[in-house]
């Protein structure tokens, strides 16, 4: 056997019912299979967890590690999106539409829209996203856009 930890009783419930470990985890820091975790665990009359009991606890708020200012932010790879001047000065001041910046950070519209929303910057209406992106063609739209009055 290699792992000679699964023989001491008082090491397994530290791991397994203390620690709620699961039985794979334990398994796989002693280097052996999760049917020899199983008996072991019998052996000593400790009481099998079922699947959901054995599911780690979810960190919740200020505990969660990817918790940062008041959301999560999961993914590393676009931190450019959440530095919140360079989002407002792409998206505010030099027009930029959503799809754009999300091309520019490799990310999807909605990943855009999402970060807005939790730094807290206005977005802007649909016709004046489309306004600024036909500025951009030239002698796109010269008209100005109309708004609905008649509430229909």
């Amino acid at each position: 056997m290699k792992c000679q930890k699964l023989n001491s009783k008082i090491w397994l419930i530290e791991q397994y019912i203390n620690k709620n470990r699961g039985m794979r985890y334990i398994a796989k820091k002693c280097q052996c299979t999760v049917g020899r975790v199983s008996r072991r665990l019998r052996s000593y009359n400790i009481p099998i967890k079922s699947y959901t009991d054995g599911k780690r606890r979810v960190l919740k708020g200020k505990k969660h590690p990817n918790y940062k200012s008041g959301f999560f932010v999961t993914r590393t790879r676009n931190t450019l999106l959440w530095k919140e001047g360079w989002l407002r000065n792409k998206y505010l001041v030099e027009k930029m539409t959503l799809s754009s910046i999300a091309d520019l950070v490799g990310s999807t519209e909605g990943a855009v829209r999402y970060a807005l929303d939790k730094l807290g910057i206005e977005r802007r209406r649909y016709t004046m996203s489309k306004i600024a992106l036909a500025s951009r063609k030239k002698g796109a739209m010269s008209k100005k856009p109309r708004y609905n009055t008649n509430g229909g």
